[in-house]
């Protein structure tokens, strides 16, 4: 996706909290990026956040849809749906993984049929959990 004119949001980019440069860039892609929120209890939730270029807050930012681990979204669950072979190897699994939690955009081979392998790019979207 290509960050269009008007996609503009302010975000508190800090490599220890908040969120970082790429990851901002990502979220204006569309993507969404896995982070470890603080609620006001002083707990820790992991979530996916993601831009809902539909509507706006009172900053005019772009609101944060959150994808709790209740939502039922598990990116390794639907990376074994397809025969990508770099799952094959359990360090290559850790970094498609990582690299797909921070909203990056990952270049994997899928088998097709007993002998063609296709290159494609595969990347996280949690609103679509089938």
């Amino acid at each position: 996706m290509k960050i269009l004119p008007g996609q503009i949001a302010d975000f508190l980019c800090h490599q220890e909290s908040g969120i970082t440069a790429k990851e901002a860039y990502n979220l204006l892609s569309g993507r969404s990026v896995n982070k470890d929120l603080t609620n006001q209890r002083g707990s820790t939730l992991q979530c996916l956040a993601q831009l809902d270029f539909k509507e706006k807050d009172k900053n005019d930012n772009f609101k944060v849809k959150q994808f709790h681990s209740g939502y039922g979204y598990d990116l390794e669950a639907v990376l074994n749906r397809y025969p990508i072979k770099e799952l094959s190897s359990n360090d290559e699994r850790v970094k498609i993984m990582r690299s797909l939690e921070k909203g990056n955009i990952h270049q994997v081979d899928i088998s097709q049929g007993r002998q063609r392998k296709t290159k494609c790019t595969s990347r996280r979207i949690p609103s679509s959990r089938r």
